[in-house]
């Protein structure tokens, strides 16, 4: 990681990571925990049905949730 060479890469690279982290956390747990769950649950009955193509649509479908709160939350912190 830090072999690149450019410490000045490393450390914003850091900042956002720690910012992603932060946002992610607010976002996509606490401001949203019920549908958060709700999004785990059904990942987890898709799972426990052996159902993969459901699964896998219900990950996507949470991740893709989760880049549009994380989104809106920057969209937010920035204007």
């Amino acid at each position: 990681r830090d072999n690149c060479g450019n410490g000045l890469l490393v450390e914003n690279l850091r900042r956002v990571q720690a910012r992603v982290i932060v946002a992610t956390y607010t976002t996509a747990w606490v401001s949203a925990h019920e549908v958060v769950v709700d999004e785990h649950e059904a990942i987890l009955k898709a799972l426990e049905a052996r159902d993969a193509d459901a699964a896998e649509r219900a990950a996507i479908e949470h991740l893709e949730r989760l880049i549009g709160r994380v989104q809106a939350h920057f969209e937010t912190a920035t204007n």
